[in-house]
């Protein structure tokens, strides 16, 4: 198994374990770390540069720091059982806790993640981590846009009769209208977790923790709140977005004392579903079906539509 080996030593000279050590992979995403199980008590999330890019590897780096610095502090963080790091690499040790299934998310739990949300907005981290990335949408160059129009116009091609090609060039040509639009929202900057899909989720009994601190940055929350929706859809979850952004609205000005209408929340997170559309789905649906593709296309337009009309 990939860098077992240099893991276990590390592992033994924490003394952390003194037996023999096993392993099991995780096969979630992770951005690319070594993420596995061991002895079935506690989490690994390895991180090496020969194998990760400078951009990621520091974002890693930039966990790292955020667990040291506030591990104990905050009650939705995992337990850090472990921690070393040098100019290559980095390992996290967590205590491993119950993953929930998408049928045990019931509209009681995505409310109190809605709650976790809010808390996180409202942590004072800005300071603490200054180099902490400012989401903006509008920068020209930030984002391969031409890639993703690239990526879309094959799809057309392919689909000719269900993807109108007219409308997909005016949302390309539009795309710094809107994300200029999207950076100007009259909805605060906060801290922000920056991937907090239900997977990223885990019960302790029954406190709820969120892991996986590798995207942070300071943005526009209900950004995280959409994802949260559009992922918990893919992934079979039933979700009441209204219901959702109402609560949100309610626990933000509660603990951020921000006051934002669940309406502007809403038009923001439309906003933000089709920045996130446009600039990413094509990519992974080069080698969908003709119902999976024209689903995702009519989605985004049918968004594109809401907000610029």
């Amino acid at each position: 198994m990939l860098y077992e080996a240099q893991i276990s030593s590390l592992l033994k000279k924490s003394n952390l374990i003194k037996d023999d050590v096993h392993f099991s992979p995780i096969s979630i995403g992770m951005s690319g770390a070594v993420v596995l199980s061991c002895n079935d008590k506690y989490v690994l999330k390895y991180a090496h540069s020969s194998f990760i890019d400078d951009t990621i590897m520091n974002q890693f780096r930039y966990e790292y720091a955020f667990y040291e610095q506030y591990k104990g502090l905050i009650y939705f963080l995992p337990e850090v059982v472990f921690q070393t790091t040098n100019e290559d690499e980095t390992l996290l040790v967590l205590k491993k806790y119950e993953v929930i299934p998408p049928e045990h998310w019931t509209s009681a739990l995505q409310q109190r993640a809605m709650e976790i949300f809010a808390r996180i907005n409202a942590l004072d981290c800005i300071a603490s981590f200054a180099d902490s990335w400012m989401e903006t949408e509008s920068v020209p160059g930030l984002y391969p846009l031409m890639e993703s129009y690239d990526n879309w116009k094959k799809l057309c091609d392919k689909f000719p009769a269900q993807i109108n090609a007219s409308v997909l060039k005016e949302m390309y040509e539009n795309f710094y209208k809107l994300a200029a639009y999207a950076d100007e929202f009259p909805i605060p900057n906060t801290f922000c977790h920056g991937d907090l899909a239900s997977p990223n989720f885990l019960l302790d009994g029954t406190r709820l923790l969120v892991c996986d601190w590798q995207s942070t940055h300071i943005g526009k929350g209900i950004g995280g709140v959409a994802y949260f929706c559009a992922r918990g859809v893919d992934l079979g979850l039933t979700i009441d977005r209204e219901a959702l952004f109402d609560c949100y609205s309610k626990e933000l000005n509660k603990y951020a004392s921000i006051t934002v209408a669940p309406d502007m929340l809403t038009r923001y997170a439309d906003l933000s579903d089709w920045l996130v559309i446009f600039r990413h789905a094509a990519e992974y649906l080069q080698d969908s079906d003709i119902d999976q593709v024209v689903g995702c296309f009519s989605a985004m337009v049918n968004k594109y539509k809401a907000i610029l009309y």
